[in-house]
């Protein structure tokens, strides 16, 4: 574009022009304002952005420095039951079904509605199998074990082998085994110390099956129990027993100790090799002995697909805190000070 221009004078004929004071177009003012714009955007980005970083370490710092919230104390209902305390090979049999609080109606209405669907009206018991209501109990069974499946209910048994004796006992420990060896079982099967691990603190309410002894003994059993909370390791796992949360309950009350028994009688029926009993005078088994075995080897089928290599007759392996998160175990309890009696080993 040509430029205006002013003669403002000259010599000798020469004239002088000056150019006049340019005016910037609109478009260079245009970027002139961007450019401006820009800059002071990203200027307050910048100022924007660490401003905005101090205040979230501020807020973080605060609100770690803020004290947690105590976490919510979880229910365990643990149901125990026993069995035969001598047999031909094993003894002393013991079983517990354990749930949590947020589990248990769920657990109790899906087993009541499995009886009422079944017209299994009455107490179910292992005693009580025969060959008409096998296939009920084994119905019943599958829900039992669908429940121990998807995590809602944990089983488990502890038995002895005669096999293995103990060295030496006193009279006091012979009278008091049958105790003794219960006390054990909720101590240790199913590994209460690892209970709350990140999960918070615990307690613990026990419903043992009619205890078969003295109102004083088992008074003082279920104090010894309660006691628990005070050893070392329940102390640490923060899991607590309160003596006005054991009771003796009866069994046709409570339909989970009711499949418990038959799930515990199964295995002692088994162990003790009642499955080749016949009738006196008899070449083959009875029909109630076969209903049995059906039922058991039911059972047995349910446990190996939680277990592919379960032995019926020896403790379930692995760490210790599989104690607390298998589904499913058995304990085969041998004493400290074992001693082998060979009368008692099995003919093959």
């Amino acid at each position: 574009m040509e430029k205006d221009v002013e003669v403002v004078g000259g010599g000798a004929g020469v004239s002088v022009r000056r150019c006049c004071d340019e005016q910037p177009s609109a478009q260079k003012k245009s970027d002139q304002y961007r450019l401006s714009f820009a800059r002071s955007h990203e200027t307050l980005t910048r100022e924007f952005c660490a401003a905005s970083a101090s205040v979230g370490r501020i807020f973080l710092n605060a609100v770690s420095s803020l004290p947690k919230p105590p976490l919510m104390t979880r229910e365990l209902i643990l149901y125990c039951d026993e069995s035969d305390i001598s047999g031909k090979h094993f003894a002393n049999f013991y079983g517990g079904a354990l749930v949590e609080s947020m589990h248990l109606n769920e657990v109790i209405e899906t087993l009541l509605a499995s009886k009422k669907q079944l017209h299994l009206g009455a107490e179910i018991k292992w005693q009580k199998i025969s060959e008409n209501y096998a296939g009920k109990y084994i119905e019943l069974m599958d829900t039992t074990f669908s429940l121990v499946a998807a995590g809602k209910l944990k089983l488990r048994i502890m038995f002895t082998q005669n096999y293995f004796g103990v060295s030496q006992l006193s009279a006091a420990q012979r009278e008091n085994g049958f105790f003794l060896l219960y006390y054990q079982f909720v101590k240790h099967a199913f590994g209460l110390q690892f209970c709350t691990q990140q999960l918070g603190p615990a307690r613990l309410r026990i419903y043992f099956d009619k205890l078969p002894d003295t109102d004083a003994k088992c008074l003082a059993f279920k104090a010894v129990v309660s006691g628990l909370s005070q050893s070392p390791a329940f102390e640490r796992a923060r899991v607590t027993i309160a003596r006005e949360q054991i009771a003796e309950v009866d069994s046709k009350n409570h339909v989970i100790l009711q499949c418990l028994d038959v799930v515990l009688g199964s295995m002692q029926f088994r162990l003790n090799e009642k499955h080749k009993t016949l009738p006196e005078g008899a070449q083959s088994k009875g029909r109630r002995t076969l209903a049995k075995e059906r039922v058991y080897r039911h059972i047995n089928g349910r446990i190996r697909q939680l277990h592919p290599n379960f032995n019926v007759g020896v403790s379930t392996g692995g760490h210790e805190e599989l104690r607390w998160h298998q589904p499913y175990r058995h304990w085969l309890f041998k004493p400290l000070d074992l001693k082998i009696r060979p009368e008692f080993a099995k003919r093959k």
